[in-house]
């Protein structure tokens, strides 16, 4: 879905009969962006690989939802009209997610959950850098410079070991960067330390407007 996060709604279609099963229901009832069912599934996983309290109350207020759901899923559309489909590339146990953020680029790599195929939403994160196909960086950076962006995240999988981008974003969330060590300048040389992204975003905006300024007062002078 065009306004689906961590994986919801994301399905594994293994034959025609699928497909035609997906577009059906795409071009009639359509499909709710919140699925109250799928979330307790969700949380239900979630309790399995926390094992604690946070998680059995997630769990209870999952069950609460099914019952009485907030005003806003109520009143929130049914996505319909449209389907998406996209290559399955196997043999991948996790997937990578590179932020980009002016000259600075930091990752982590996110496993799939047990016997699924989604990366995306499983909570299952490493912030190894050396784990990290640095060639992905490299196209991270240059996809960035095309775009003229400020900041961009991108998600990246190996297509018999060639890195493939599978998504990008300009909204993600943040948190997921805040373990980081350290990230990649635009020369592929890593920085360790430990740094407030939201911060860099504000300071790269602000140094626009200085470039700005300059540039504006030396064609002044010329």
């Amino acid at each position: 879905m065009k306004c689906g996060a961590g994986s919801r709604n994301v399905k594994l279609v293994r034959n025609k009969r699928d497909a035609k099963k997906l577009v059906r229901k795409a071009f009639s009832k359509g499909f709710y962006p919140v699925d109250p069912l799928s979330r307790i599934k969700e949380r239900f996983w979630i309790l399995r690989r926390d094992k604690n309290w946070n998680a059995v109350i997630k769990v209870a207020g999952g069950l609460v939802r099914v019952l009485i759901p907030k005003e806003k899923e109520k009143l929130a559309p049914k996505e319909k009209g449209y389907v998406y489909f996209q290559d399955f590339i196997p043999g991948n146990t996790c997937d990578t997610r590179l932020v980009v953020i002016g000259n600075r680029c930091f990752g982590l790599r996110r496993y799939c959950r047990k016997g699924d195929f989604r990366a995306s939403g499983s909570g299952l994160l490493d912030y190894n850098p050396m784990a990290i196909d640095i060639r992905m960086v490299e196209i991270a950076y240059e996809t960035a410079k095309k775009l003229k962006s400020q900041t961009l995240a991108f998600d990246f999988i190996l297509d018999d070991n060639v890195p493939k981008i599978i998504e990008i974003s300009y909204c993600h969330p943040m948190a997921f960067l805040d373990p980081c060590t350290g990230y990649w300048d635009n020369k592929l040389n890593w920085h360790e330390g430990n740094y407030n992204v939201q911060e860099l975003i504000i300071d790269d905006f602000l140094e626009s407007f200085k470039f700005k300024e300059k540039k504006a007062k030396e064609n002044v002078t010329n």
